[in-house]
C-alpha cells in the first residue's frame, strides 16, 4: 500500500512538470510567466539560470511588461524597462537611486556609489549629501585619479594638490606638466586673462614665471603697466634697426640715476638782445624740485651765456648771448609728486637675513647657481 502511495505521487509530479514545460513553450520567446507565485526565494546555494535569450519578466495588473532581465545571445545581461520608464534601486521599500530612461543614473541624498578592494576596503566614494552636493571621496591618505584610457591624466593628492601631467604635485595647490603646449592659459572677454596675488613678502609673488632656457621669464605682448616699484638689472629698449629692420635689432640702455629724476631739452634763437624766454609745461613745477641747468652755445663760442632768471611760474630766462644766437638747453628736475614723495628711493640697502650670502647674479659673481637668490628661495 505504501509502495503504491509513493508511485500516484511520482506520477503526479511527472504529470506537474510536464504541463510547466508546455506552459513554458506555449509563453513563446524564451519568457517565463509565473502568473500564481507572490514570491519566491532560492535556497541556500541554489541558482536561477537563465539559457541564452531567456529572461524574466514582471506584468502589472493590466498585463504589461514592467521590467526584463534577460542573458542575451552574446551573453550579455541586460536589465531593461519599456520605453519612457524608469528602472529603481530600493532599499527597505526607499528609493536610493535609478536609472532613468533618458540614461541618467540618479543618486538620492546619502546614496553613494562605492568600490571596494580585495579586503572588502572602500577606496573611492561618489554621494549626494543632504544638502545637494555631489562629494567624490577617497579614504584618508589615498590620491584621487582620473584617467583616460587607463592613462593617468589628472591627480588630486590626499593633501589636496592637483595634479595635470604629473603625479607628484608638491609645488603648488595646481601644478600642470606639460611637454608641448601651454601649460596654463586663460582668456576672458571683460576680465583678467589670469589673475595672481599674495600676501607674503620677500621674492614671494602674485604671479611669478620661470625660464630654464634662454627664452623669457615673462613676455608681454602689449602694453604693461606697473603701479609700484620696477627693479631689473639692466633696463633697455629693443627695437627694429632703422637702417636694417629685417636683419637687426637696436638696443639702447636707459639713462639711471639715484634720484627719481626728469629730464626736460630744447633749442631756441635768441633775440636781438642775445636773451630768450623758455616755458615748460604747466605742471613742472607742481612735479619737480632741484632743478639743474644746462647751455650750451651752437655755431659759435658763447662763454657769456647764464641763466639770468631761474625757473618762476613754469619758466626760466637766458641771457648774455649774441643776436639771433642758437641754444641748446637742458634742465632736470626730481619728483616731489605724492607717490614719489611715499616711495622714495633707498639707494643702499642692507640685504634681509634669508637673503645675506646669495646673489641676484651668482655667475656674474663668481658664484655657483645654488648662491643666487632665486634658486635657494624657489628651488
Amino acid at each position: 500500500m505504501k509502495r503504491a502511495t509513493s508511485s500516484r505521487r511520482l506520477l503526479l509530479m511527472v504529470v506537474a512538470v510536464v504541463i510547466m514545460v508546455i506552459a513554458l513553450t506555449m509563453s513563446g520567446g524564451g519568457q517565463y510567466f509565473f502568473k500564481e507565485v507572490l514570491a519566491w526565494s532560492p535556497g541556500a546555494g541554489e541558482n536561477v539560470i537563465l539559457d541564452n535569450e531567456y529572461s524574466v519578466m514582471g506584468k502589472d495588473n493590466g498585463g504589461t511588461a514592467r521590467g526584463m532581465l534577460a542573458m542575451t545571445n552574446t551573453n550579455r545581461t541586460r536589465l531593461n524597462a519599456p520605453p519612457g520608464s524608469d528602472i529603481l534601486f530600493t532599499f527597505g521599500g526607499a528609493e536610493t537611486a535609478k536609472l532613468t530612461s533618458a540614461g541618467h543614473f540618479v543618486l538620492r541624498n546619502n546614496a553613494s556609489i562605492q568600490g571596494l578592494d580585495t579586503g572588502g576596503i572602500a577606496r573611492g566614494l561618489l554621494v549626494l549629501n543632504n544638502t545637494n552636493d555631489t562629494l567624490l571621496n577617497t579614504p584618508p591618505g589615498n590620491d584621487i585619479l582620473f584617467t583616460v584610457g587607463g592613462s593617468e591624466k589628472m591627480r588630486i593628492t590626499s593633501n589636496g594638490n592637483v595634479g595635470i601631467g604629473t603625479t607628484t604635485p608638491t609645488q603648488g595647490k595646481l601644478e600642470v606638466v606639460t611637454g608641448s603646449g601651454d601649460g596654463v592659459r586663460g582668456y576672458s572677454n571683460s576680465r583678467d586673462g589670469v589673475s595672481g596675488s599674495s600676501n607674503s613678502s620677500g621674492l614671494w609673488a602674485g604671479v611669478y614665471g620661470t625660464n630654464y632656457g634662454s627664452g623669457f621669464a615673462g613676455y608681454f605682448s602689449g602694453k604693461v603697466h606697473v603701479t609700484g616699484e620696477l627693479t631689473a638689472g639692466t633696463k633697455t629698449f629693443k627695437i627694429d634697426h632703422p637702417q636694417d629692420p629685417a636683419n637687426k635689432y637696436l638696443i639702447h640702455s636707459v639713462i639711471e640715476s639715484p634720484d627719481m629724476k626728469n629730464v626736460y631739452d630744447g633749442t631756441i634763437m635768441l633775440d636781438d638782445k642775445g636773451e630768450a624766454l623758455i616755458s615748460m609745461p604747466s605742471y613742472f613745477e607742481s612735479l619737480n624740485r632741484d632743478f639743474r641747468y644746462q647751455l650750451t652755445a651752437v655755431g659759435a663760442p658763447g662763454p657769456n651765456l647764464y641763466i639770468s632768471q631761474k625757473i618762476a611760474g613754469n619758466q626760466f630766462k637766458i641771457a648774455g648771448g649774441t643776436p639771433n644766437m642758437e641754444v641748446s638747453w637742458q634742465v632736470t628736475g626730481i619728483r616731489k609728486d605724492a607717490y614719489a614723495n611715499a616711495h622714495p628711493i633707498q639707494v643702499e640697502q642692507e640685504k634681509p637675513a634669508n637673503e645675506k650670502g646669495l646673489y641676484l647674479h651668482p655667475k656674474e659673481w663668481g658664484q655657483p647657481e645654488d648662491k643666487g637668490i632665486n634658486q635657494a628661495q624657489k628651488p
